[in-house]
């Protein structure tokens, strides 16, 4: 598995499309591919991909916020790149936020097994923190 962050409109399509198969998000999944592409490009999100042979996942970082989908198939296969991924992050910014809603318990896990520590809620969002001190 690799990570790059040349291919962007692979990263997203992947993505998107991991966003789809998941149960938890595919509810709140009420935009098209072409306006999922247009927000990450308006807020000038820093998008990477995953790849094996084929794209597995990807992640967008918007501002401190980094937003991770994995197609199920690769479930399990990215983990040494996530860890790269949020450890290149955190050189950036102090800390790192994932807002997970309350009811995904796979985020949550998911999360919570990265390293970050439950902060607060806002509505139905469970506010995580991931600090710079952080080694993974």
């Amino acid at each position: 598995m690799m990570l790059d962050n040349n291919r962007r409109d692979e990263a997203i399509e992947v993505g998107y499309k991991a966003m789809l198969e998941s149960p938890e998000l595919v509810d709140r999944v009420n935009f098209s591919l072409n306006e999922f592409k247009a927000v990450c490009d308006s807020k000038g999100a820093e998008v990477w991909g995953f790849f094996d042979k084929e794209p597995a996942g990807m992640c967008v970082l918007d501002g401190n916020h980094p937003h991770i989908v994995i197609l199920k198939k690769s479930h399990g296969k990215c983990g040494a790149q996530i860890k790269t991924l949020l450890g290149l992050f955190l050189k950036k910014h102090r800390n790192l936020v994932a807002d997970v809603h309350k009811d995904n318990k796979r985020a949550i896990s998911f999360v919570e097994k990265l390293g970050f520590r439950f902060s607060s809620t806002n509505g139905e969002m469970l506010i995580y923190i991931l600090g710079d001190d952080h080694v993974f």
